[in-house]
């Protein structure tokens, strides 16, 4: 496993024709997702091209994309991306079931725009990872429509309603496998590469000097939960009362997202122990918010910083 540390620039001219050998294992990590595209970018401009990708949540979505030869375009479409646009995807509604949005309106922008693919259109191969709700076991999605499979990945507890898929009530595949490097190695791949967004997660909630706080949770919850949102919490959260008792610091989606940090980051941990990849990726992101998608550039650039930490001629060597 590579030290991403050691800072070797080494441009491969010889693994071309090895990169149908070649996996990528895409991990979860919501707005920290941006940072795929770095290394997937930085990739490209090494010949670097794997041709069995693995995706969780948002790491399902740009693999996707990437299998699907729109990478160019998933790339503008985050760049253009901003707190309202996402509400706006989300699709909340007050009659979903089982979260706060159903996020139809994800998938029917998604096959607007990129076309209705299903898995067997795709180039590459790509495994799309989800968890199965009811018995905890991970599914992998191979045929079918890719959105559709798509939105069952990113079905994030609690905010995204469950996606039904063959009989089965599907969430956020980073749930049992927040970097499926196993997913890349069953299906042929004798190199893997692993991005893995969730390292500093815990305790890193750090800020630059005149950085503003992170209001993105607070303003989706808002957004996703309208006027109920605020008053209702007020009266029923014994820390909102007007008796002099400190306020609550954290809203909903913040608890939310402190839980399936927690959660992923020992998921993580234990699952790479057992399942190392050849070179690991880990962009230092652990300070972005789970919707802090307007720090495009931030996050973009740290995930080229870890690509071109790699003596790629030696780690990807057959």
């Amino acid at each position: 496993m590579t030290d991403l540390e050691a800072s070797n620039n080494t441009t491969p001219n010889n693994l071309a024709h090895d990169n149908k050998k070649l996996g990528i294992a895409l991990g979860a990590g919501a707005a920290r997702g941006i940072s795929h595209l770095g290394v997937l970018r930085g990739l490209g401009e090494k010949q670097i091209e794997p041709q069995i990708i693995a995706g969780a949540s948002v790491g399902a979505l740009i693999g996707a994309c990437y299998a699907a030869n729109q990478f160019d375009e998933i790339e503008d479409w985050f760049k253009s991306l901003n707190l309202k646009r996402l509400v706006g995807f989300l699709d909340p509604k007050l009659t979903s079931r089982g979260g706060l949005a159903d996020g139809a309106q994800f998938v029917s922008y998604m096959k607007e725009t990129f076309g209705d693919i299903s898995f067997s259109d795709l180039d590459k191969k790509l495994i799309v990872v989800a968890t199965d709700m009811t018995t905890g076991r991970e599914v992998w999605i191979e045929s079918g429509s890719v959105w559709e499979a798509v939105r069952a990945s990113m079905a994030y507890p609690g905010v995204i309603s469950p996606v039904k898929w063959d009989g089965q009530y599907l969430l956020d595949g980073g749930l049992v496998n927040p970097v499926p490097v196993i997913a890349c190695r069953a299906k042929g791949a004798e190199r893997v590469i692993a991005v893995n967004l969730n390292t500093e997660l815990l305790g890193s909630k750090r800020k630059m000097p005149n950085e503003k706080p992170d209001k993105s949770g607070e303003i989706i919850e808002q957004s996703l939960m309208g006027r109920f949102s605020e008053k209702v919490m007020e009266k029923v959260n014994p820390l909102l009362n007007k008796n002099g008792k400190e306020k609550m610091p954290y809203n909903t989606v913040d608890v939310l997202s402190f839980a399936i940090n927690i959660m992923q980051d020992k998921i993580t941990r234990s699952r790479l122990a057992g399942e190392p990849p050849d070179v690991m990726l880990s962009p230092r992101l652990g300070h972005i918010g789970m919707f802090e998608v307007d720090k495009f550039d931030e996050i973009y650039q740290e995930g080229s910083r870890v690509t071109g930490n790699v003596d790629w001629q030696e780690e990807l060597s057959f």
